[in-house]
């Protein structure tokens, strides 16, 4: 597959000029990425008029309590543009082996498009944590990461697994929560509290509470 690049600081020159958008049905703003990253796309996944837009600084953005008023323990303030709830998403390779070690078809960490992979000590310890340090930056742990059928896709090929329906039907069978609904939960979601430069090899510190965030009280 032929790989494209976007300059983001190319991107933002346009900020003056926002398009229109919408994420789950929240009108928001972003800058058109222009033709080139548009064919790509129309290319690689094979429908037409699609475009790529990117928040930069000075777009609007939502409070994340927007979406999880009941089921967070994120501050007001805490902004983002485009995901469903936070901009950084934690799991462990620890968490990995437990699901796969028990699901029919293992599955790789792409499937579930963490931002942020760590090496723990024990499958899902990162349940109880609350404050997460990484190099110079500090992030809050706001809740499980609820997941949903895309975990069922193959990032490879784009191809799912309609047999199996793994991760998914095993997660369902010892990873949901009454509080958080019939999603079953992989990861943690953050929000950051100290910006700062992370990078491969940093140490993780995290202070740990006695119950599993947004789940238990």
């Amino acid at each position: 597959m032929v790989t494209i690049k976007v300059s983001f600081d190319d991107v933002s020159k346009n900020s003056a000029k926002p398009v229109e958008c919408k994420c789950r049905e929240v009108p928001m703003t972003g800058v058109d990425c222009g033709d080139e990253v548009a064919e790509w796309l129309t290319k690689v996944i094979g429908k037409a008029n699609l475009r790529l837009v990117y928040s930069g600084p000075g777009l609007k953005k939502r409070d994340v309590l927007e979406r999880a008023k009941n089921v967070t323990l994120a501050k007001s303030g805490n902004l983002v543009a485009y995901p469903d709830y936070t901009p950084y998403h934690l799991a462990t390779d620890d968490s990995l082996a437990d699901l796969n070690n028990k699901a029919q078809h293992p599955v790789a960490m792409d499937n579930f498009r963490a931002n942020i992979i760590v090496k723990a000590t024990d499958p899902f310890e990162e349940d109880y944590w609350r404050e997460v340090r990484i190099g110079e930056a500090t992030f809050q742990n706001v809740r499980l990461t609820t997941r949903c059928k895309l975990t069922q896709i193959d990032p490879k090929n784009g191809e799912p697994d309609n047999v199996t329906k793994d991760p998914i039907n095993t997660l369902r069978k010892y990873r949901r929560f009454k509080k958080l609904g019939d999603s079953p939960c992989f990861g943690i979601n953050l929000t950051i509290n100290q910006t700062g430069p992370i990078k491969v090899g940093d140490e993780v510190f995290a202070t740990r509470h006695a119950l599993r965030a947004c789940c238990e009280s």
